[in-house]
C-alpha cells in the first residue's frame, strides 16, 4: 500500500517561526504624539512627554545659540497665504507645533530636538512626521533624520539655503548625496520613513501644496545594523527669526499591520517538503 505524508521541513518552521515572531512582535511600539497635546500646553522642554507609545521624553541638543518652542507654523517663510495653517495641529493659523531655530553668525550654531522610540525600528515598520523648514537662513539648513542612541544617522533629508529642491544624504557612510526632486515649499511636507531591510529602506514625500505629488525614494542606510531608534529634527545655522524657524509635527511610528503575519500560515505550505514513504502492506 502506497502512503502519503507530508512534513514541513524543520529547518523551514524555525525560520517561519523566527519570522512570525519578529513580525508579531515589532521592536518598536505604535507611537503619536503632537504639538497639541496637553503635555505642550504650557510649553515644550526637557523631558516632555505627550502622546503614546514612545521611549521616553523629548532630549534637545546644541552647539552654539537656539531655542525650541512651541507656536504655529504658519509664520514662518512667507506666511500661510491659504490660511490652512500649514502642519499645524489642528489645521489652522491659530494651530500649534514643535519649532527650533539656530543662530547664525559663525561657529557650530545648531539647535535641534531628539526623540527616541520604545525599541528600534523593525522591518516593515514606518515613521511618520510633518515638517516645514521655514525659509533656511544663508548657509543653514534644516533636517529630518532617523538615527541610534549613539547618534549615528542612518539618513538625512535636508532643506538647504538657496537649493530648489529638498536633498537627502544616506547610503554607507552618508556618502550619497542626491536630489529628491522634491522643491522646497512654504507649507511644509509630509513625510514617511518605510524599513524595508536590514539595509535599505524607502522614503514618501509629500507636498503640503494645494497640487503636492507623493514622491518615492528608495535608499540605502547610513550604518546598515545599528539600530535605529530615534528622529532627530535639527536647525544649523537656520537664522532665529520667524520666518527662519524650522517646525515639525504629527510624528508617529506605525508596526506593520498585524495580518502580513498571516501570511506565513499559508506560506508553511507551500515551503513544506513532501515526503514519499512506500511499504507493503499484507492484509
Amino acid at each position: 500500500m502506497l502512503e502519503t505524508r507530508t512534513f514541513a521541513a524543520p529547518a523551514v518552521i524555525a525560520s517561519l517561526a523566527t519570522a512570525f515572531l519578529t513580525l508579531s512582535c515589532p521592536a518598536s511600539s505604535r507611537a503619536f504624539d503632537s504639538a497639541a497635546d496637553p503635555a505642550y500646553d504650557s510649553g515644550w522642554s526637557a523631558g516632555s512627554d505627550g502622546g503614546f507609545g514612545w521611549g521616553g521624553g523629548w532630549q534637545f541638543i546644541s552647539s552654539g545659540s537656539g531655542s525650541h518652542f512651541v507656536g504655529s507654523s504658519a509664520t514662518n517663510g512667507s506666511g500661510d497665504p491659504d490660511h490652512d495653517g500649514d502642519i499645524n495641529t489642528p489645521y489652522s493659523p491659530s494651530g500649534r507645533a514643535w519649532g527650533v531655530t539656530a543662530a547664525p553668525g559663525g561657529g557650530a550654531d545648531t539647535y535641534g530636538a531628539v526623540r527616541p522610540f520604545a525599541g528600534a525600528l523593525g522591518i516593515g515598520q514606518t515613521v511618520r512626521a510633518d515638517f516645514d523648514p521655514g525659509t533656511v537662513a544663508p548657509g543653514g539648513v534644516a533636517v529630518l533624520s532617523l538615527a541610534s542612541a549613539e547618534g549615528v544617522s542612518q539618513f538625512r533629508l535636508e532643506a538647504e539655503a538657496g537649493a530648489t529642491n529638498y536633498l537627502l544624504s544616506d547610503g554607507p557612510g552618508g556618502n550619497t548625496h542626491r536630489d529628491t526632486g522634491v522643491p522646497l515649499a512654504d507649507q511644509g511636507m509630509h513625510v514617511e520613513m518605510l524599513l524595508t531591510g536590514q539595509a535599505s529602506y524607502s522614503l514618501s514625500l509629500t507636498p503640503l501644496e494645494a497640487v503636492g505629488a507623493t514622491a518615492t525614494v528608495a535608499g540605502q542606510l547610513i550604518s546598515p545594523g545599528v539600530p535605529t531608534d530615534r528622529l532627530v529634527f535639527v536647525s544649523h545655522l537656520g537664522g532665529d527669526d520667524p520666518a527662519h524657524a524650522a517646525f515639525l509635527n504629527s510624528i508617529a511610528v506605525v508596526p506593520e499591520p498585524a495580518s502580513t503575519s498571516l501570511v506565513l500560515l499559508p506560506s508553511a505550505l507551500v515551503l513544506s517538503r513532501r515526503v514519499r514513504r512506500t511499504r507493503n502492506s499484507h492484509h
